[in-house]
């Protein structure tokens, strides 16, 4: 039977692979879509890393598997915590397979800390604290042995951060050299174990094109490339894993959301919740409020002060920076007085419900009339700042965007951009003030890219048709189709599809879809919390990545 590799990318967009492909800039990319299939993947609905990612590994939406982002509320308060995978609902499918007697590769996939311990071995991804964090990797031991024969093994090459200190020509180098240790690191497994299924996820391509967005069609620039650098040392490296793979294998490259320019929209919602009357700010001297102290204490903390020291104070205080986070996020808001809050970085809008603690204000009979009056406001009066037009696609509600027994721990309502506009700033309604996003840290002033909500998706080899084009395909479906090609039962809980317009018809003749009637239970997606240095860690890298304040 034919050995499946399936290749991540994270962010990879089918609008820039497409024409590069085209212009033979990506040869062995142009090979898998002569020789296969290729579509367009629909993420999931909020198009974050961590939810798109959990989604893949358990073919469930976040409302079943529990996870929408990389932080989460925390239920009864405005306090946040960090999500990490084993508080994610369902079974992955390597481990599926695992218990199946397959054995399976798993490189840097996100949101998979700890390290599953599987039929074959696994390197956890960019949510682990770092790469010498106890659970890092499965077998214990492998991490030494990967970096005594492939190299010093890169977990995240800070592409942010150097962007920051305006080392920006060593932040391209350092995502290239993280392309290639990658790729050496996956071979060198391939050839260490007897795989029926390697999972290689190139993280490379998602910070990349935050950081480096803003130079396409730049022609003075002399990163105007570097996206396309960064794509094409990826398709260097996964020519080489197909090659180290022998000759029979069936291959599927994917990604977890496509990529485009970067909506402004986000940074000033609480400014635009404010002007329309959902949300109050407190009337205090930020130079001398104790949020305003606690903001600059903590970039202060950040900047100068070593990292030994800071783990000794948060050691001494669990749970400190989740709840700094919290008050950096939300600091000038008057709770009392709110109907609705953002946390200016996601599109996304909560609902201030009684049960947020005494400070929240609306009652269950209020809410559905908040709902209403909240996507009629955003729909008509969310204006470009400067264009003056209509910049919301549509504003759902979490019950119409998720199901499963999670749905709850999603932010009430989910806002889709126009991707047709640009968006520097908001106004309420024409008559309104222009309003320009405010970010606290510098993080944000170098993302010039962001997710969409179509990613990519390949496929070839024995049985899969060649050169079509598939529609209609989601997330889900993709570890659903993984466990079909390692001729095993689909679970029944699963909720993608194997698209069977993919195979020829002697595959699926021979090899007829199966389910396994298994059904879902959910006994997860509580609170994990991690270690006060772990807290650390984590933090330093999703601020980096943009992901946090």
């Amino acid at each position: 039977m034919p050995k499946l590799i399936i290749i991540g990318m994270d962010g990879a967009s089918p609008d820039l692979m497409l024409p590069w492909m085209e212009q033979g800039m990506l040869p062995n990319f142009c090979r898998i879509r002569q020789n296969g299939a290729f579509g367009r993947l629909n993420s999931v609905p909020n198009q974050r890393s961590a939810a798109a990612w959990s989604s893949f590994i358990t073919g469930l939406n976040p409302g079943s598997h529990g996870i929408f982002e990389f932080y989460e509320r925390v239920p009864g308060s405005h306090d946040i915590r960090f999500s990490r995978a084993a508080s994610r609902d369902g079974i992955s499918f390597w481990k599926y397979l695992s218990e199946n007697n397959k054995t399976a590769i798993v490189v840097n996939v996100p949101m998979t800390y700890p390290a599953e311990e599987i039929r074959g071995c696994f390197i956890s991804g960019l949510d682990a604290p770092g790469k010498n964090s106890p659970g890092f990797t499965f077998p214990a031991g492998l991490l030494q042995e990967i970096e005594r024969e492939a190299g010093d093994y890169i977990q995240e090459p800070g592409v942010t951060s150097l962007v920051m200190a305006d080392r920006t020509e060593e932040a391209l180098k350092r995502v290239i050299e993280s392309v290639r240790q990658r790729g050496k690191a996956v071979r060198y497994l391939m050839s260490r174990y007897d795989w029926d299924t390697v999972v290689a996820v190139f993280r490379e391509t998602d910070p990349a094109q935050h950081c480096f967005w803003r130079y396409m069609g730049d022609g003075d620039s002399m990163f105007e490339n570097a996206i396309a650098k960064v794509y094409q040392e990826v398709d260097r490296e996964v020519g080489e894993i197909l090659s180290a793979a022998g000759d029979e294998y069936r291959v599927m490259v994917m990604s977890d959301h496509g990529f485009g320019f970067r909506q402004h929209g986000n940074g000033c919602l609480n400014q635009w919740l404010h002007e329309a009357g959902f949300l109050k700010f407190r009337k205090v001297n930020n130079a001398v409020s104790v949020p305003g102290v606690l903001r600059r204490s903590y970039q202060f903390l950040e900047k100068f002060v070593p990292r030994r020291f800071k783990e000794r104070l948060f050691r001494l205080v669990p749970g400190l920076i989740s709840k700094v986070h919290s008050r950096v996020f939300f600091s000038a808001i008057d709770w009392d007085n709110t109907i609705a809050y953002a946390d200016n970085i996601m599109p996304v809008i909560w609902i201030n419900t009684a049960d947020t603690g005494s400070a929240g204000r609306i009652r269950r009979e209020e809410y559905w009339d908040v709902v209403s009056k909240l996507k009629s406001a955003l729909l008509e009066k969310c204006l470009e700042a400067d264009t003056m037009r209509k910049v919301v696609e549509w504003v759902k509600h979490r019950e119409e965007t998720y199901a499963g027994p999670h749905v709850e721990k999603a932010p009430d309502l989910l806002i889709r951009w126009k991707e047709s506009e640009k968006i520097s700033g908001l106004c309420y309604g024409t008559d309104g003030i222009p309003l320009h996003p405010q970010y606290p840290t510098r993080e944000f002033t170098v993302i010039s890219g962001d997710h969409r909500p179509a990613g990519v998706f390949m496929a070839a080899g024995d049985g899969i048709k060649k050169n079509i084009e598939i529609h209609g395909l989601n997330l889900v479906d993709v570890p659903a189709t993984a466990i079909y090609l390692n001729r095993l039962p689909v679970p029944e809980y699963m909720e993608g599809k194997v698209p069977e317009d993919l195979f020829e018809d002697q595959i699926l003749a021979s090899n007829p879809l199966q389910t396994d009637r298994r059904k879902f239970v959910s006994d997860k997606a509580q609170a994990s919390e991690y270690t006060p240095e772990e807290e650390s860690d984590l933090r330093d890298r999703l601020r980096g990545l943009g992901y946090l304040e």
